[in-house]
C-alpha cells in the first residue's frame, strides 16, 4: 500500500525535488511543527471584532494560552483551525481571535474555515481558561 502513496507523491513532487531534504525537514513541511510558541502565535495574531492586542480579553487569553501544556495547545489550536500543528510558514488565513456577540458567560467558539477563534469578553482568568478548555474537549461538529 505504501507504494501507491510514494507513487502519487512523486507524481506530484518529483524525487529530485524532495530529496534534498532530510526525513526531519520533510516530516516538517509536511506536518508543521508540533511544539506551539505563545511569542510566535502572538506576533502572528490578527484581532477583529473590536478586539485589539490591548483588549483585556486578549491579554488575558495570551497569559492564560502560555501557561497551557503543550498538548492544551494543541487542542486549542485544533478547535479553532481544525489543524493541531502550526504550519511551517503561518496560517492561512492568519490566526485571528474575534469577539463574540454574546456575554461572558459564554463558550467560545470558532470557524476553523477562517482560523478564527470567538471569545466572549472574558474578565476572569479562571473562566476563559475553563470555558476554552471545555469548548476544545468536545469533539465534532455542533450546530446552534
Amino acid at each position: 500500500m505504501f507504494s501507491f502513496f510514494v507513487l502519487g507523491f512523486t507524481e506530484i513532487i518529483p524525487t529530485e525535488d524532495v530529496s534534498v531534504f532530510t526525513p526531519h525537514e520533510l516530516l516538517l513541511l509536511l506536518n508543521g511543527k508540533s511544539v506551539v510558541v505563545t511569542a510566535e502565535m502572538q506576533v502572528a495574531c490578527r484581532y477583529t471584532g473590536g478586539y485589539d492586542k490591548d483588549s483585556e480579553t486578549i491579554q488575558l487569553f495570551w497569559v492564560t494560552f502560555d501557561l497551557l501544556t503543550q498538548e492544551q495547545r494543541r487542542a486549542v489550536l485544533k478547535f479553532a483551525t481544525g489543524a493541531s500543528r502550526v504550519p511551517l510558514d503561518g496560517f492561512d488565513p492568519t490566526f485571528t481571535l474575534t469577539r463574540s456577540e454574546f456575554d461572558r458567560h459564554a463558550l467560545p467558539t470558532s470557524h476553523t474555515c477562517f482560523n478564527q477563534l470567538v471569545l466572549p469578553p472574558y474578565t476572569d482568568p479562571m473562566v476563559l481558561k475553563e470555558k476554552l478548555l471545555l469548548s476544545c474537549s468536545v469533539e465534532g461538529f455542533q450546530l446552534t
